[in-house]
């Protein structure tokens, strides 16, 4: 039994030097991750917003067509008459 808590005694050791370790340089990376993360985030929002005009460029002019046509159907029967 002793031997189970003088392993976890020394485990939790090793624990808090990583952990400390880990702190102590703790900015460089999280300043690394953040700089990605931004970029990675940016470059979703780039593809969103083209993605988004594609598609309304492509669904707008739908319905643009079919009024220019009823307009114009509209006016050629007005004037035919």
């Amino acid at each position: 039994m002793t031997d189970l808590s003088e392993g976890t005694a020394n485990l939790s050791k090793q624990w808090h030097s990583l952990l400390r370790l880990y702190l102590c340089y703790l900015p460089v990376p999280t300043v690394l991750h953040i700089h990605c993360f931004n970029h990675l985030l940016f470059n979703a929002v780039q593809v969103f917003l083209v993605l988004t005009t594609l598609l309304l460029f492509m669904i707008i002019p739908i319905p643009l067509v079919l009024t220019l046509f009823i307009v114009l159907n509209i006016l050629q029967h007005s004037h035919s008459t």
